[in-house]
């Protein structure tokens, strides 16, 4: 089955970090369908942040729903299958590809060959793209859009050791065309008001840190999370980009600022481990700082793109 990688510059311009494997591999898919993908991230630009949790990792909860807003917004039916049973992950795999769609697949990227992490790291996940099963060989093989590689190939073995998820295309479903406008203010209110909003879950982090909640061994955990503050901040800027084109709306100087904050909390990251580790009042207080002054732009920015959606 031929699924090209296109050498597009979806991405390119918006490399605060790199994209995630998964938006690369679902925005490879949609490409092929002929399909747009890019509501998807309508819920991207948040910080889930709650003090209540017994640890960092759990302090964030990050909303996986990218999956419902391809299906609610642009029709495109994507059913996730874990790997609770090895047999039917490799029907429904074997199924799909038969009848001509490929599939994207979850696994560890300790058992990913051609991976940076392969026999190194076992907590991260990588996300590519199968077009083809040997049955006879017990191989999958495929595309990876993330490391821009056109064949890959992993055996059974591997697949299965390493396997998470896979991700199978059910077809596309009529949806009604989105009022682009109203969409994005109704995501933007509701990041605004309330004990819950972004900005009261930032400045709740922003007091956790200065009461000194965190730990030296809390620090990569915090860059992890912070890395997909910024990842959210880079693909919303995605969607304006897209909306930009739809509605006819400049959004220039807002995605301008929007990748301020996302440097900004990069910066933040940096300031937060140098701070657990030295535990010295100056990188306290400049982490302190620096995280009010991004809270401020993101609110600023938020009230910015209401106005030009009216």
């Amino acid at each position: 089955m031929r699924m090209k990688i296109k050498q597009n510059e979806r991405f390119v311009d918006q490399r605060i970090v790199a994209p995630s494997c998964f938006d690369d591999s679902i925005a490879t898919y949609a490409e092929w369908l002929d399909s747009d993908y890019q509501l998807m991230f309508l819920n991207s630009w948040d910080f889930p942040y709650t003090s209540c949790a017994d640890s960092i990792k759990n302090s964030f909860c990050w909303k996986n729903n990218k999956l419902d807003l391809l299906k609610e917004h642009h029709g495109l039916i994507f059913n996730r299958y874990l790997f609770s049973e090895q047999k039917l992950i490799i029907s429904h795999l074997n199924e799909s590809i038969t009848m001509g769609y490929p599939v994207i697949v979850s696994v560890s990227a300790y058992w990913v060959p051609w991976d940076k992490n392969y026999r190194k790291k076992n907590d991260i996940v990588h996300n590519f793209i199968v077009t083809d099963v040997d049955m006879g060989k017990k191989k999958i093989m495929g595309i990876d859009p993330y490391y821009a590689i056109e064949h890959v190939c992993m055996s059974f073995e591997e697949f299965l050791q390493g396997g998470k998820s896979i991700i199978v295309y059910h077809g596309k479903k009529d949806s009604d065309i989105p009022n682009n406008r109203n969409l994005l203010r109704n995501e933007l209110t509701s990041g605004l008001y309330g004990e819950y909003s972004l900005y009261s879950r930032m400045q709740q982090f922003c007091s956790d840190i200065s009461s000194k909640k965190f730990s030296f061994e809390d620090g990569p955990q915090i860059i992890y999370q912070l890395s997909k503050v910024i990842s959210g901040r880079t693909e919303f800027i995605l969607l304006l980009d897209y909306l930009s084109k739809k509605s006819k709306i400049n959004f220039d100087s807002v995605k301008v600022d929007l990748r301020k904050a996302a440097e900004q909390w990069n910066l933040i990251g940096a300031l937060l481990m140098k701070h657990l580790l030295l535990q010295k009042e100056g990188t306290l207080n400049k982490v302190l700082s620096t995280i009010n002054d991004v809270v401020n732009l993101e609110l600023e920015i938020r009230k910015n793109l209401m106005t030009l959606t009216v």
